[in-house]
This record gives structure tokens, sequence and C-alpha cells, in this order.
């Protein structure tokens, strides 16, 4: 028997052996004993090894491949039942969700809240609240107004939402200017947000813990990313869009009475008219917020009534339209406060209150919402509806 052959032999024994410990398919030395010897083994012999030890090898390597993919599949059903069964679970995608909106977000890092030390006489600050300053912004050429200014207000004990529609034409005291102007000269006149949020604060003796702002047309965007929305309007309200340029595209002036869908371009019109009464026979700048918060509303409507994979898309759309302070802690706790209570309903108000203001006409401003005389009511009323307290 030549010497290549009791090699070769070995050398396949061997690697059976290493590979498997526990294998079964040959004793060598029993083997080696009962193997004839003097005689080379055949070509045949010999591919007959060669195929029984790779059918062991991938024998082998298919066992792991399972052991593996089962062990993977456990582990994925244990963290899916831990992250939607359980608090911890459920607190850490709720951190995820909000480092991502923070990431997404256009921010501003100019404009910071900070926790007051002491609250002064006649404020309200509750930890437990968090005011958050909605602004849709006109921009026009190189100028820029606040032509919506909206408190969406959260209290995280309870999941409730309010929305406060600050009147633009509140005639009231410009933080850091020295003069007394309408509300929405604050942003277009001094130090942009921050003037605003001061000016608001200073009034009515609240706290603005962020601010989040959207131009003309990234309002359109989101409305339309979601599809329109569906608003109640009267037969003076769709005469007065179709035959004005509220609705600048002049397609989309094709409105009729009654509940309407409407697209971008069409709710944005609708937003700003204020010289025909709404459906409840509200006029003037009362009637263009309520058609802001009407809009709000259904945007809130559609918006949760999603497949929870269309929330995702429409979320990561949305965010990149809006400019923002807000903190990821702040976020954090608002989707908790939402998640936890299921928050289904808008609370609603405007500021100054109805029957809280006078109108009257200012040399050099025009007409404005005087709230002389007014004040302290208007704080009370506004301070219960954040805080549920007044300090008034």
């Amino acid at each position: 028997m030549s010497r290549y052959d009791d090699e070769y032999y070995d050398d396949v024994e061997r690697s059976l052996r290493r590979r498997y410990s526990d294998d079964d398919y040959y004793d060598s030395r029993e083997e080696r004993n009962r193997r004839p010897r003097g005689r080379r083994l055949s070509k045949k012999e010999r591919a007959r090894l060669e195929k029984e030890r790779k059918q062991k090898i991938r024998l082998k390597k298919r066992k792991r491949r399972i052991r593996i993919i089962f062990t993977v599949v456990l582990c994925l059903f244990f963290l899916v039942i831990f992250l939607l069964f359980t608090k911890p679970g459920h607190n850490f995608i709720l951190r995820l969700a909000s480092r991502y909106v923070k990431s997404t977000v256009r921010q501003d890092d100019t404009v910071s809240f900070e926790k007051p030390k002491t609250v002064p006489k006649g404020w309200v600050y509750d930890e437990n609240v968090i005011n958050v300053l909605l602004v849709g912004i006109e921009r026009n050429g190189g100028a820029a107004n606040t032509d919506s200014m909206i408190i969406v207000s959260q209290d995280l004990k309870t999941g409730k939402i309010t929305l406060v529609s600050l009147l633009r034409d509140t005639y009231v005291d410009i933080s850091g200017l020295n003069v007394k102007r309408k509300l929405n000269y604050a942003y277009s006149h001094g130090d942009g947000m921050k003037t605003l949020i001061d000016t608001i604060q200073n009034t009515y003796h609240v706290f603005i813990n962020a601010y989040m702002s959207v131009d003309y047309d990234s309002f359109e965007n989101i409305i339309d990313m979601l599809g329109g929305v569906s608003v109640e309007i009267s037969e003076k309200e769709a005469d007065y869009l179709n035959t004005t340029n509220y609705i600048s595209n002049p397609s989309n002036r094709n409105l009729s009475s009654g509940t309407v869908k409407m697209n971008g371009n069409q709710a944005l019109g609708y937003c700003r008219v204020r010289k025909v009464p709404t459906v409840e026979g509200v006029n003037n700048d009362y009637g263009r917020t309520l058609r802001q918060r009407k809009v709000l509303s259904s945007l809130f409507d559609k918006y949760k009534s999603q497949k929870f994979t269309d929330i995702l898309s429409t979320t990561n759309s949305v965010l990149k339209s809006v400019t923002t302070n807000i903190s990821s802690d702040d976020i954090y706790n608002m989707l908790k406060a939402y998640t936890d209570h299921r928050t289904d309903s808008l609370n609603q108000l405007m500021i100054p209150a109805e029957g809280k203001f006078s109108p009257e006409n200012v040399d050099g401003v025009g007409a404005v919402l005087s709230i002389d005389g007014f004040e302290e009511e208007n704080i009370s009323i506004l301070q219960q509806a954040l805080y549920g307290k007044s300090a008034v």
C-alpha cells in the first residue's frame, strides 16, 4: 500500500474528527484495523469519502444557520413584546421618536426657554403644562409678517390640548421697542420671534415654552400631503373665495357651500378671510381666527386617522417644513401625554375674549382692538384656559 493512500485516508479521517466532535461515522482505530492492508484506495473510494466529508460539512453549516436564524427571530419577538407591551419599552420608542423629530425639523437655537427661578406676581407657571406658539408667516419679498398666532397648550397630566388664537390686531406694548402697536408688529419690527414671544408673555402673564413656525408654502404643502381638509362653509364664503384672490390659483376658485374638501391652496385662502361671516356668523378677525382653528382641527382629525405607516411618512415630510426651538425633552413629554391619554379632541378659544376689547382707530396705526380696561379679565381667561388657575 502506498504512503499516499495512507496519508490521504488519515487526513480525511482527521478532518472529519476535527470538525465534528460528536462524529459517529468513523472510529479511526477500528476502521483502520478493518481496512485491508496492501491495496491502493480506488478513485471511486476516494471520491466517496470526499463526498461524505462535504455532505457532513454542508449538514453542519445548515444546522448552524437554522440555529442562528431561530435565535435572531426569538430575540426580535421578545424585543417587540418589550417595546410594545411594557412601559420601559414604550418610553424607549418615544425617546427615539423625540430625537428623530428634533433632528428632522429646522432648528432655531437663537430663542431659548429657561425655567423661571421665581414667578412674577400675577403670572402663572406650571411645569406640567407646555405652551407652544404656532406661527404662520407671510413672506412678501424681503418682509415677513405673522399672519396667524396660536398657542397650542398641552396639560401633561391630563393630555388636554387647547388652541388659543391671539388676535393680531390687539393693541399692545411691544417688548423692547417702547412703542404700542398691533401684536403682529412685534415680529416684523423687533428681534423676530424673541420680541413676539416676550410681548405675548408680558401682555398676558403666561410662559411660552417653545415656538413652531411655517410659511404659506409649507402650510399648503402640509395640507396637500394629508390629502386636504374638510370644512363647512356658507354660500357667502364660497362666493367670496371664488371671486377674490384669497385663493391665489384661479383654477381652485370652484368652491360651493356645505362641507367641502379643500386642497392646500384653497385652505390657505379660507384661513385668511375676515370680511365675510363664518357659518357660525362670526366676522372680522374673530372669524378669521375661527377659520384657522377649524382647519387645524380638521388637520388633527385627518392626521390621527391615518395608518401607522402613513403617519411616519407624513410626519417626516411635515417636520422638514417646520422651524422650531422646541427641546427633545418637551417633544418626548408631549408625545407621552398624547399616547397615555389618547387625546381625541381640542379645546378652543380666542384672546382677547369676546366682549373683552373695544374697536378703535389709532392715528398712524389704523383699526385696532384695544384691551385697555380689560387687561386683567383677558389675563385671567387665558391663564384659566392654559393652567386651570389664575393669579389675577
